[in-house]
């Protein structure tokens, strides 16, 4: 089985309102769901403004009908740096980072009225000071992309983006090649994305985007899943080893380099390629005081 999660990334005060109900109702209407990583406050003309409850209303319709899930975008999404990678969070203090985080949750949980579990730093760029700022916060999983491994061991589940939505169906594809890597498929769209929402969207209508989900619908061996619902079935050494895999793709010569996954993220060691009795990982046990009792070498 592949496991695919769809993460719209921005929607905040400010954001386009029309495309984001045109997104949930086409998830609604296929039976599949998504993850929005919202951002909490936006810098105006009049300030910094919260996302409201009102503003929030057909997102907050999304989670009740079970189509929607939603992780904390950072901030206001406002780069902290003056060169180099954009980053809200790269090099910031503990202090700041430890503030700019709870203040998000918070307005996020008191928007939706759940706990906020997931994390997607702007321009996909943190520190190791973040993770430590998410695990004191109760975050369980971070998503970022390939390129930004992390840079210790965290007991987050990492889920990086792995395509746009303009590869989705090239990444079943490789998926599929795939399949005792267990590998998920994490596609990152944006408002740019849908017409109305930038000069070059990948969709000429939102008939083209209802298309899409219609196929992803139709494919028996593909399990659409929240990042949350993803954070919950892996275990915090599965959701790494894509990284690992993407660095030793990345040291093949050009011609080799179909070996490994590109557009999708394995979460079971390479050897399993090899074994036809390769299943997914399942999630860590619990003891009854909520301690994690496996090893985490395991």
């Amino acid at each position: 089985m592949i496991r695919l999660a769809f993460r719209l990334d921005d929607p905040s005060i400010t954001s386009n309102q029309e495309i984001e109900a045109h997104i949930l109702e086409a998830l609604a209407r296929h039976g599949l769901r998504a993850t929005f990583a919202v951002i909490p406050f936006r810098v105006t003309a009049d300030g910094r403004k919260p996302l409201t409850r009102d503003r929030a209303q057909a997102m907050r319709a999304g989670i009740a009908q079970g189509v929607l899930d939603v992780a904390l975008h950072g901030y206001q999404h406002r780069n902290a740096r003056t060169s180099g990678h954009p980053s809200e969070f790269a090099e910031v203090a503990a202090a700041r980072q430890h503030e700019m985080i709870g203040a998000g949750k918070a307005l996020l949980e008191s928007l939706f009225e759940q706990p906020i579990g997931g994390f997607v730093p702007p321009w996909n760029s943190y520190d190791a000071v973040t993770l430590d700022v998410l695990a004191r916060q109760g975050f369980s999983h971070l998503s970022a992309n390939l390129e930004h491994p992390p840079m210790r061991p965290t007991r987050l589940r990492l889920l990086p983006l792995t395509c746009s939505l303009s590869d989705l169906e090239a990444a079943v594809t490789e998926a599929r090649r795939f399949a005792r890597l267990a590998p998920v498929i994490t596609v990152v769209m944006h408002h740019y994305d849908f017409p109305g929402g930038g000069d070059t969207p990948v969709f000429r209508s939102h008939g083209e985007f209802d298309a899409l989900l219609a196929w992803v619908a139709g494919q028996a061996d593909v399990r659409v899943q929240t990042l949350s619902e993803l954070a919950g079935e892996l275990t915090p050494a599965a959701s790494r080893r894509g990284f690992g895999q993407r660095r030793l793709r990345e040291r093949l010569p050009w011609r080799f380099r179909h070996w490994l996954p590109d557009l999708c993220a394995a979460t079971r060691p390479l050897f399993s390629l090899f074994s036809p009795s390769s299943r997914p990982e399942a999630a860590r046990p619990t003891t009854t005081n909520g301690a994690d009792p496996w090893n985490e070498k395991n």
